[in-house]
């Protein structure tokens, strides 16, 4: 797995198409939505806020639903429900839901954009949690943390720990030299 590390801004969903996986983190409270959610409601034209607005149950943890639009060129968009507040039996569903979504998925390389949930204020003992499912599912798959460097530097030395796990188990975990940096 090749680990990026990409900014929050547009440009970010400017080459996507089928070959692009998109965890598009929802929160019950944020309207509109905010950081990765926010970059594909404005690449859809507003449709993501639209849904929002249609489907109450979309924010809710655990609820994790497909999302299409033209717009997005094909890329599996799934949007991943964390509720109102965000505690770790909370991501836990939210990663077993993902689990469930990321196993029906082909085998064979995407390039995944994940963003950590922001509210969980301790990092490294949930990240675990969280990544395992694009662990288990998406081993061949490129995969883009999308956020800043006090989000980065800690799921950096998270995979470095999987991956001492989990070799034999998989391909070895590859990280750019540039990792911290917007990827292209």
């Amino acid at each position: 797995m090749l680990v990026d590390a990409i900014e929050e801004r547009i440009e970010a969903l400017d080459r996507i198409d089928a070959s692009v996986i998109v965890l598009c983190p929802l929160f019950s409270d944020e309207r509109p939505p905010r950081r990765l959610a926010a970059l594909v409601d404005w690449r859809s034209g507003g449709a993501l806020s639209q849904a929002l607005r249609a489907d109450d149950d979309l924010a809710q943890l655990g609820v994790v639903r497909p999302f299409s639009h033209p717009r997005l060129g094909g890329a599996h968009v799934l949007t991943v429900g964390h509720g109102g507040t965000l505690d770790e039996a909370g991501l836990r569903v939210v990663a077993t839901m993902l689990d469930d979504a990321l196993g029906s998925f082909e085998t064979k390389p995407y390039r995944v954009f994940a963003q950590w949930p922001a509210r969980l204020p301790q990092l490294e003992p949930l990240a675990e949690v969280w990544l395992a499912p694009m662990l288990t599912h998406l081993v061949s798959s490129r995969l883009c943390i999308v956020g800043d460097a006090s989000v980065l530097e800690p799921v950096h030395r998270l995979l470095l720990r999987a991956e001492r796990r989990l070799v034999g188990k998989s391909e070895p975990f590859a990280f750019p030299s540039s990792f911290g940096t917007e990827a292209t």
